[in-house]
């Protein structure tokens, strides 16, 4: 009879970050909240400030350092960050929430464009594609490489995550 040979190669892949949960040290407020982490270990959220005065999107990396998003809202909280450590945040103030991208070693700060207002950034993939809400009810993605950056997604929804296929 006829035989046949099939080969199987496997890939050497490497293995996945591990997070040791641990205390994830403050600004010198009262608390800090992680929302999001990466591939790397990187742990991303926001830390109230010493005094009450607000808090802040922050940083924690790998080595336990935590960094603070510097901005002049009130409050910012960091919603997503990819596996380059462009971080996506929110800023909140009088009368408006805007969505940012850092990006970055230091964090360099981009205002996500929003047509309208309440423009809430919530995921970033590999590609550095945005997604997230405006005016409380339409999704929207975000590409600022697209020669047609900005997408509507549809109505009285909220994108929350986007993966590296773009989905």
């Amino acid at each position: 009879g006829n035989t046949a040979t099939v080969s199987i190669v496997v890939a050497a892949t490497p293995p996945p970050t591990r997070w040791v949960p641990s205390a994830l040290r403050t600004l010198g407020g009262a608390f800090g909240k992680a929302t999001a982490i990466n591939n790397n270990g990187v742990v991303v959220g926001q830390s109230a400030r010493p005094a009450g005065d607000g808090y802040s999107a922050v940083v924690w990396r790998p080595s336990g350092d935590i960094v603070e998003l510097r901005s002049s809202a009130q409050y910012s909280a960091a919603t997503a960050v990819n596996d380059a450590g462009d971080v996506i945040a929110i800023e909140s103030g009088v009368p408006d929430v805007s969505g940012i991208w850092w990006a970055g070693d230091p964090f360099a700060r981009q205002e996500v464009p929003c047509r309208l207002f309440m423009c809430e950034a919530a995921g970033i993939n590999n590609a550095g594609i945005v997604v997230g809400r405006y005016a409380h009810s339409f999704g929207f993605r975000w590409d600022r490489r697209a020669p047609l950056p900005w997408t509507e997604l549809f109505y009285s929804a909220t994108a929350r995550d986007i993966n590296n296929v773009g989905q």
